[in-house]
């Protein structure tokens, strides 16, 4: 007899003596983070205890992109629930949790040691980053009403030797409670709260400003991730995903493919290639700044937690001790199916074709530069430039074209990037 249930268990029964099992797991607890050296290399996730207190299973890791896991025996009696990693490289990392609790690492997630903060035990630390070695912030989504300044943000100057308390500038009660937080720098940076609003500050923490978004929404806001100290995103419950590149004067809501999920991370390479993932194995790439999407649902899980390497490879980590790997990436345009982001300028074929009378293009751009494209009858004449000079960013990008005035018959397009060719395809309109 064979049997399987949750957790990927699949089990053997031939006789009362007789059992298999075929799957082996490290540990089921939740898991809020994740870290990834590469694809091949080290992986380390943070997560809950199976059983509070009486199995230490919080700290997880691979030295083969994954392919195996161990657990790591990090400590006996600590019962904290680690919700974010901060690896400055690949050596040496920090974890935060439940309790006040901040852990180091300098031997690439093998070994961990507490670090005295002084930060309360009744703070639930959800957020830790670093902008270099020595400084960085810890954010806590619960606040300690005996202490008269209610602090929930947390800033080391000397590489987590030292904690000194900041606090969001005018908020009060639970308003001063922080899902999620980014500094582009150690001067600007951004955080995320109960309101919810996007807070910035432009010295260090030391005050912040309040923020709005455009749409008035009331729910939660559990994550942030700013590519530049201007442009950045922002996410959170009821499927919301706001824009600023303009400092957060204006955080505008952009559109995804469902609204009924929570999204409770962000990760990405700039403004145009990012994922979202949440609730109900929600998870959403885009390569066009969320003009366009690819659904990547994994299955139900829960995701809290990702991780995206520099080609745009990604992790995430949720409920149900799931950990998934996506190797692919990829963004669908039209029938054609488009990968990772670009190491090459390439102009694909259009789709579809032949057409009448509309038709989308799809090019690549490994990195940000100006673009034109032009559209050539038989004999050689420009007849439409369907791009013009004009600035597009590192990733797969499309345009649409309308042959509705030209006659049927054969047509060539051009890509050309910062003045150099790249390369002509042919395309048949057919009325």
């Amino acid at each position: 007899m064979l049997v399987a249930g949750a957790f990927g268990l699949v089990n053997r029964r031939i006789s009362a003596s007789n059992r298999t099992t075929y799957t082996s797991i490290t540990r089921l607890g939740i898991s809020y983070d994740i870290w990834a050296q590469s694809l091949t290399g080290t992986i380390i996730a943070v997560g809950a205890p199976t059983s509070a207190g009486a199995v230490f299973d919080q700290i997880s890791r691979s030295t083969n992109g994954g392919t195996t896991w161990s657990l790591v025996p990090y400590s006996t009696t600590s019962t904290t629930t680690f919700q974010s990693l901060a690896m400055l490289n690949s050596t040496t990392g920090f974890a935060c949790g439940t309790l006040g609790a901040i852990y180091k690492t300098t031997n690439a997630g093998l070994n961990w040691d507490s670090i005295p903060a002084g930060i309360p035990t009744t703070a639930s630390l959800c957020k830790i980053l670093f902008v270099d070695a020595n400084t960085g912030w810890v954010f806590s989504k619960t606040i300690n009403p005996s202490l008269p300044d209610s602090a929930t943000i947390f800033k080391t100057t000397n590489g987590g030797v030292n904690w000194v308390s900041q606090k969001l500038t005018g908020a009060s009660g639970s308003t001063n409670n922080v899902y999620g937080g980014y500094f582009p720098n150690a001067t600007t940076g951004y955080i995320v709260n109960y309101t919810p609003k996007p807070y910035k500050t432009t010295d260090g923490g030391a005050t912040w400003t309040a923020q709005t978004l455009v749409d008035g929404y009331s729910g939660f806001l559990y994550d942030i991730k700013m590519f530049s100290v201007d442009s950045g995103y922002c996410v959170g419950g009821g499927g919301r995903l706001y824009k600023t590149v303009n400092g957060g004067a204006l955080w505008d809501t952009i559109s995804v493919p469902y609204r009924s999920p929570s999204f409770y991370c962000i990760k990405g390479l700039n403004m145009n290639y990012f994922m979202i993932a949440g609730s109900t194995g929600s998870c959403y790439f885009t390569n066009t700044g969320g003009a366009t999407w690819y659904t990547d649902n994994n299955s139900g899980a829960t995701n809290y937690g990702g991780y995206m390497l520099s080609d745009g490879k990604s992790f995430l980590v949720g409920t149900s001790s799931y950990a998934f790997k996506n190797t692919n990436t990829p963004t669908v345009i039209g029938s054609e199916l488009f990968t990772g982001l670009p190491t090459k300028y390439e102009l694909a074929q259009n789709y579809p074709n032949p057409f009448n009378p509309t038709t989308t293009i799809a090019f690549a751009m490994p990195k940000q530069g100006l673009v034109t494209m032009k559209i050539y009858d038989i004999l050689g004449r420009e007849v439409m430039r369907l791009i013009n000079n004009q600035q597009f960013e590192a990733g797969w990008n499309k345009v649409s074209m309308d042959g509705s005035r030209l006659s049927s018959g054969v047509y060539f397009y051009t890509l050309n990037v910062n003045g150099n060719q790249i390369d002509t395809k042919r395309m048949v309109l057919v009325k």
